[in-house]
């Protein structure tokens, strides 16, 4: 854990870089699927996308693809979770919820060391609201269309 205090000591020379602007980060999350305005408002908040970013935004996310195979094995996203058993897409869904998971837990954890670091009220380098900007992204959904299926499920 770095202490506040050593964080303080260097953080005025980052000026206003920040995470927002990795273009590894953005160009995984494009992949991913995140296509709301919100997140290419804040990709064109720092200039032009990149052109690395900007190859994941005109291809298909993952969960097109995952849509198309589903709709090409002749089935639905519902009939993969109230069917008569777990098939293999059923798990290749489950590993692409695994996987949203986990970039949930990350970026919550994430949330939690910037709150620690620099409070929660704290500004981020790159002008954004700091913790509170992070806090937000904790929700953002790669495979929305798996989450509904559950609902849809659940709710009668």
């Amino acid at each position: 854990m770095l202490p506040p205090q050593h964080f303080l000591q260097f953080r005025s020379f980052l000026g206003t870089s920040s995470g927002s602007q990795s273009v590894q980060f953005r160009a995984i999350e494009a992949a991913s699927g995140l296509r709301e305005p919100h997140f290419i408002a804040a990709l064109e908040a720092h200039g032009p996308v990149p052109d690395q970013v900007k190859k994941y935004l005109d291809q298909p996310t993952l969960q097109d693809l995952l849509l198309g195979l589903i709709e090409h094995e002749g089935t639905s996203v519902k009939q993969l979770y109230v069917g008569p058993g777990p098939t293999t897409l059923f798990f290749l869904a489950e590993a692409f919820l695994e996987y949203e998971q986990g970039f949930a837990e990350w970026r919550f954890k994430h949330v939690q060391l910037v709150e620690r670091v620099i409070g929660p009220g704290t500004g981020g380098t790159g002008g954004t609201l700091g913790a509170r900007y992070l806090a937000k992204t904790v929700s953002q959904r790669f495979f929305p269309k798996l989450w509904e299926a559950r609902g849809e499920m659940f709710s009668g």
